[in-house]
């Protein structure tokens, strides 16, 4: 299935604790309860979002060339850490970070998670303006929100776009083997070069990681929500990576649609497309074409639900498999693994 990630960006900055706290700023505006004006807000955090260009050698008969794309990200720390898309630096040999003061420096990746499509870069450079992370379970639909970012990698800085949270917990399926729930959807505009950057609240907090659009829709985009990208980007930091539990299948998702052309028992899960050996899933006996549709009392719906149920369990913890294999209900016990390094 078409996968709907751009290489893309936005931008958010840090809120001065002067206007935060609703003291006048310089041109004489203010901050009120609602938060603060469109332009107060893009000058407060615009020094928070830089441009991400990343190259990545071409090999075979193109040896010698390389490719280019570009993206946005969000600083959120003094140490240099940037927040953005996996999908805008995966694979990357080279990565150069531009800064809202026209800085150009050499960006290193510190982890990767292609689960959730978030990545942390880390830059060494003085005088860094960190955004702050605001709490995503706030939102209300309806709320106003402002996207920054490179869109398009247009010259002369990033650009604003302003919205609405459109709706709140969507579920999108880049592809048949992975879906990403608990996303915010909103009809600020989001474009290619936007990816990575953030959705602001109307208090300069980051409250999403712009990471999607649909291509055949209009004003509708999605960004990842920020408690998780919190939490993802600790791990990250912290380890490099993020530790979940494995199975050892290839999971697809079970659609209405395959439900009813296959005259399966079950209308949602995840079919096993392959299992790989040497791994918790062949021990336990499962097979190619089981549905699991329960880990313990856990409905599993579609990839999204396992990859959320085996980030909060660890490798060695024993679950219990409710599967059919055919029309046959059954179930297993199995023991979780470590997910295998690449």
């Amino acid at each position: 299935m078409k996968r709907y990630f751009l290489i893309a960006g936005l931008v958010v900055g840090l809120v001065s604790l002067l206007v935060l706290v609703g003291c006048t700023s310089g041109n004489g505006s203010s901050t009120s309860a609602n938060g603060l004006s469109t332009p107060d807000l893009v000058q407060a955090v615009t020094p928070s979002v830089v441009h991400i260009a990343a190259e990545a050698d071409l090999m075979g008969r193109f040896t010698g060339r390389t490719s280019r794309g570009v993206g946005t990200g969000v600083i959120v720390d003094a140490d240099g850490h940037i927040l953005t898309n996996n999908h805008v630096v995966e694979d990357a040999s080279r990565i150069t970070v531009t800064l809202s003061d026209s800085r150009v420096v050499s960006a290193e990746v510190v982890g990767l998670d292609p689960t959730t499509d978030l990545a942390v870069l880390r830059i060494d450079a003085p005088d860094l303006h960190p955004a702050a992370l605001g709490d995503s379970s706030q939102l209300l639909v309806g709320s106003d929100v402002v996207a920054i970012g490179h869109a398009l990698d247009l010259e002369g800085g990033p650009t604003v776009s302003k919205g609405v949270v459109s709706a709140l917990d969507r579920v999108l399926q880049a592809d048949a083997q992975t879906t990403i729930a608990g996303l915010i959807q909103t009809d600020a505009a989001i474009n290619p070069g936007n990816s990575g950057g953030p959705l602001l609240n109307m208090h300069g907090e980051v409250i999403g990681i712009n990471t999607a659009i649909i291509e055949s829709g209009q004003g509708i985009g999605f960004a990842i929500n920020s408690n998780e990208a919190k939490e993802i980007m600790g791990e990250l930091i912290e380890f490099g990576f993020v530790e979940r539990a494995f199975l050892g299948i290839v999971p697809v998702n079970i659609t209405r649609g395959i439900a009813e052309n296959l005259g399966l028992p079950v209308e949602q899960g995840i079919a096993i497309g392959s299992i790989v050996p040497g791994f918790p899933a062949a021990a336990a006996g499962l097979q190619q074409a089981d549905i699991i549709v329960a880990l313990d009392d856990a409905p599993i719906v579609n990839t999204a639900y396992l990859s959320r149920f085996l980030a909060e369990h660890q490798p060695g913890e024993r679950v219990t498999v409710t599967f059919y294999r055919g029309q046959e209900e059954l179930h297993a016990v199995i023991d979780l693994g470590n997910r295998p390094e690449g």
